[in-house]
């Protein structure tokens, strides 16, 4: 494995040249087996064609000229014609193809764009220009047509083509959803697969600029259906509005449908082949597609033996691979489940189904004098840890509540509550899972798993809960020794120690839960009864100032001391594993680097998200990816994103921007002049001793000649000055806001020893540690230069000035 200099250089690297000089570094790693060499010195520094500022474009009725442009400042074939080292000649001609490529992407059929120089360059300002529209009407996606056979179900294909769909490789597994069985598509390692996009989005214009554009996602979408090797042909057919535009899918052969000509199962250790094969009603040569894979894997959940059932089907050598994980301790597929069993499988259904019910489950214990409530609702969840009624009052309360409006938390010792509201740009999702331990000794498990999105999904509401329960989570407990059973009329009594649980054996509804520690119960209004209560006993506390940054004031809040105390004491009481509580110099040193923007970049990825204002996206197809290695594909997306996204962190025409672009371009092949730009850059008094120093080590990497990168190297260390230095720093940072950079600076310079070395403990890497140690260390010595650049010149100087030298022979 290859690792990157600059990025070692020093192991406190600051965030703001993460964000910055980083990206451009990162570059020169993904580009390092193909750089040239510099050729001679430029007579002159060349100008692009064009840049940003420079555009003007009319005409353009359902695109923003940002959107337009950003488009095009990411586009190879653009930015190889714009390149300052070519002659232009052909630039207007590349801006109209481009420009009417996208547009035909995106429904437009009939567009015109012109474009014409409005002022000639004069160096070292580029041509300005002007682009005209005329977009002429938009063909929206209609619906789908199928020709040539009716083998096919025609609604079945039209919704695996018009709706988002999970990927071909995600593995189908179930789950009790609100008294339904859901199916949930997982990768390999289990984790939620993220589905793909609808092929034809009803709500997109007809993809014009490539015919065959649908060819290989409708060969895709009947392989889920069961046929694997068709001979179809695409096309669209427009109505008489012009308006509209079908999908055509002329089947010209369909081939075989798929067989199980091969059935595989591992796993067994309880049950035989042949008892598995007749549960399911399946046999060899029987007809496959996704959706029996599907139906598959659900008989194996439903029959409850299972703690996991992966099913697949491969394709090209017709087999169908069953692996199976068995629950210890159950009877085998052929044989029934006993009375308390089946009444247990009934209390897995009804719990699902809290959600669909309007119901809301509260959860309260009390240990060692301390008092926690859950409340889990599909309106919000609520949490409370607070001081038992007899206790001094040491330790105070905490509360947190989350719902559709806004996420809310308080602590008795605070002055202060802290509110976020919350707005349909994201999403909260939240899930709870109660199940028979794993652990011989215990009784029964429970889960709760909180995540979000941004932005909020199409179709989706901005909270959602679900109580998940699958039917192996409750029968084991059925065939357990240290679980006991009553049985009473209707009532099934479930005890396990001191914990009873009282069951309605019809409908498994769970009518009273007394726990070791306290009780469970369902009903309606729960949570807007502890809301309301919340509400009140903290009507006129003062709101915390995020000053605009809601996630980072929430961590901030968080950690602060009451808080972490809370949470503590919580850990100890219930003899929780993971309970490992903060220190107080290591929790002091977090609430400091919090105060001082630790935490900002959430906000910023969280503004970076939402910013999508929800007006149409343009798109200009750019060519699928040339790269056939892993590795190399990689290195192509993260090209590609670089050209889309790196003139929001640096300005046009300045080194770490041209820098960046031309690493980007070398990588997907779209440029031949990476030897004159270097050598440009060399020469140029603008590029300081980071830009050179980047440049050197991408020599190095590119395996140019020693002497080569020596003399790059010695330009570098010539221009190690703080004057030099703060001057990079300045190109650098210009588009981005160095007062968070500062506070936190100030912060960590405020440490006290015990504080560095407390924080230092949470790194794990030796180099990492040192970095932290050294940084403290050297905000604690006066810095020469104004501003931020000084310090970090300080911080700086040394490793670089050693990694140049080891480039120079002497």
């Amino acid at each position: 494995m290859l690792h990157l200099p600059p990025l070692s250089l020093f192991p406190g690297f600051p965030s703001v040249l993460v964000r910055g000089g980083v990206v451009l570094l990162s570059l020169v790693f993904v580009a390092m087996a193909r750089a040239e060499d510099p050729g001679g010195a430029a007579e002159r520094r060349p100008v692009a064609a064009a840049r940003w500022d420079g555009i003007e474009i009319t005409g353009n009725e359902t695109f923003t000229d940002e959107r337009i442009k950003n488009e095009l400042f990411a586009d190879p074939e653009f930015l190889g014609a714009n390149h300052p080292f070519e002659n232009h000649e052909d630039f207007d001609e590349v801006v109209q193809d481009r420009l009417v490529t996208g547009y035909q992407h995106e429904g437009f059929r009939e567009v015109q764009i012109e474009v014409t120089q409005t002022a000639a360059p004069h160096p070292p300002s580029p041509a300005k220009w002007l682009i005209q529209i005329v977009e002429g009407p938009r063909v929206l996606r209609g619906g789908v047509r199928l020709l040539g056979t009716t083998e096919i179900d025609t609604d079945r294909l039209t919704e695996r083509l018009t709706k988002r769909f999970p990927p071909s490789d995600a593995i189908a597994t179930s789950v009790y959803v609100n008294d339904e069985v859901i199916t949930k598509w997982v990768d390999e390692k289990g984790k939620q697969a993220k589905w793909e996009k609808p092929v034809w989005d009803v709500e997109k214009g007809v993809p014009f600029d490539n015919p065959t554009a649908m060819h290989g996602a409708v060969g895709e979408a009947l392989s889920d259906l069961g046929y694997s090797n068709p001979l179809v042909v695409e096309g669209y057919q427009i109505d008489e509005s012009g308006r509209r535009g079908d999908l055509v899918i002329d089947v010209i052969e369909l081939g075989e449908h798929d067989r199980a000509e091969s059935i595989e199962i591992t796993g067994l250790k309880i049950n035989r082949r042949q008892q598995v094969l007749a549960y399911l009603g399946i046999a060899t040569g029987d007809p496959v597609d996704r959706r029996s894979v599907q139906d598959i894997s659900q008989r194996l959940f439903e029959s409850g033996r299972f703690e996991k059932q992966t099913v697949k089907f491969d394709a090209k050598s017709q087999t169908l691979q069953i692996v199976l994980d068995e629950i210890g301790g159950l009877p085998r597929l052929d044989e029934p489940l006993n009375e308390n069993a089946k009444i247990l499988l009934k209390v897995s259904r009804w719990l699902s189904g809290i959600g669909s019910r309007g119901d809301d489950f509260e959860s309260e214990s009390i240990r060692d004098g301390m008092r926690m409530r859950t409340i889990f609702s599909a309106r919000g969840v609520f949490f409370e840890i607070a001081e038992a009624a007899d206790t001094p009052g040491v330790h105070g309360d905490l509360a947190a509540m989350i719902d559709r409006r806004q996420v809310m938390v308080d602590h008795s010792r605070l002055d202060e509550k802290l509110r976020v509201e919350l707005h349909d740009e994201g999403q909260i999702l939240f899930s709870h899972r109660i199940s028979a331990s794993p652990k011989p000794d215990k009784f029964l498990a429970s889960r709760f798993n909180f995540h979000g999105n941004v932005p909020l999904k199409r179709g989706r509401t901005p909270l959602e809960f679900q109580f998940l329960s699958t039917p192996s989570d409750w029968i084991p407990l059925a065939y357990q020794d240290n679980v006991y059973f009553t049985r009473s009329g209707d009532e099934l009594i479930v005890t396990h120690d001191q914990e009873h649980i009282h069951v309605d054996a019809n409908t498994g509804r769970i009518d009273e839960w007394v726990t070791e520690d306290g009780t469970n119960r369902f009903g309606t209004g729960l949570l807007a009864a502890a809301r309301g209560s919340l509400s009140a006993k903290i009507a006129e506390k003062p709101v915390v100032d995020g000053k605009g940054e809601p996630l980072s004031s929430l961590v901030q809040y968080l950690l602060t001391e009451p808080v972490l105390d809370s949470a503590t004491q919580w850990g100890k009481a219930s003899e929780a594993d993971s309970a490992q509580p903060l220190d107080k110099p290591t929790a002091s040193a977090l609430r400091k680097l919090a105060s001082g923007g630790l935490f900002s970049p959430l906000d910023v990825v969280r503004d970076w998200a939402v910013e999508d204002d929800g007006t149409e996206t343009f798109q200009i197809p750019s060519g699928g990816l040339k790269a056939k290695s892993s590795n190399g594909i990689m290195r192509e997306i993260a090209a590609r994103l670089t050209l889309k996204h790196a003139h929001q962190f640096f300005e046009e025409e300045t080194w770490p921007l041209i820098l960046t672009r031309e690493v980007a371009l070398l990588v997907i092949g779209g440029t031949k002049q990476s030897g004159k730009v270097l050598q440009q850059l060399v020469n140029d008094e603008d590029t300081g001793p980071i830009g050179l120093t980047a440049i050197a080590l991408l020599l190095e990497f590119g395996n140019s000649p020693p002497e080569r990168v020596e003399a790059v190297s010695q330009r570098a260390l010539s221009r190690l000055t703080p004057e030099a230095f703060a001057a990079d720093i300045e190109i650098l940072t210009r588009k981005i806001n160095v007062d968070t950079l500062s506070r936190l600076r100030e912060s960590f310079q405020s440490l006290t020893p015990a504080e560095r070395d407390a924080l230092a403990g949470l790194v794990d890497n030796e180099h990492w540690k040192q970095g932290v140690l050294r940084l403290h260390a050297i905000g604690q010595v006066e810095h020469p230069g104004p501003g931020e650049a000084g310090f970090w010149y300080l911080v700086f100087h040394g490793p670089i000035q050693s990694r140049l030298n080891d480039r120079i022979s002497y």
